[in-house]
């Protein structure tokens, strides 16, 4: 999100977490749940269940019970949750090769193909250059420029 200011872009981040937790699919999903539940809920969501705690922007750590000690709303343990490093981390590799996929060939992924560009950065972390080189020499990229 952008704005014409970072306390405008704070402000805007924080306007889309209250749109979001308002929607009726999340209402549905999460209303029910206590706050300690809503809180492993969301971690369990974020694929971060075995971990105690998130850790924010800035370094410093938040652990569940203080997420769910009431002095947050649901929009707002959302945000940290979704913006916690852990989050950035477990989703960075996946969204960098979906990334590449809309970028050059300008077409959502495949499974298998998307599956295999994952595996390929989850086990060689910091390994963009051979996956953006696989997409920059591939076929259907040059075809985009009418060579194959």
């Amino acid at each position: 999100m952008t704005g014409l200011t970072s306390d405008d872009t704070l402000l805007r981040q924080a306007a889309f977490a209250v749109e979001f937790t308002g929607r009726q699919e999340f209402r549905a999903r999460y209303d029910a749940l206590p706050l300690p539940a809503y809180v492993n809920a969301l971690f369990q969501t974020a694929e971060i269940g075995g971990l105690t705690s998130i850790t924010r922007q800035d370094g410093t750590p938040l652990t569940r019970a203080q997420l769910a000690d009431g002095s947050r709303s649901r929009a707002a343990i959302l945000r940290e949750i979704a913006e916690g490093r852990e989050v950035a981390a477990q989703f960075f590799n996946r969204a960098f090769v979906a990334t590449q996929y809309f970028g050059y060939l300008r077409r959502d992924p495949e499974e298998p193909g998307y599956s295999q560009w994952v595996a390929l950065l989850d086990a060689n972390p910091r390994n963009f250059r051979e996956l953006v080189n696989g997409f920059v020499n591939s076929t259907e990229y040059r075809l985009r420029f009418g060579r194959p």
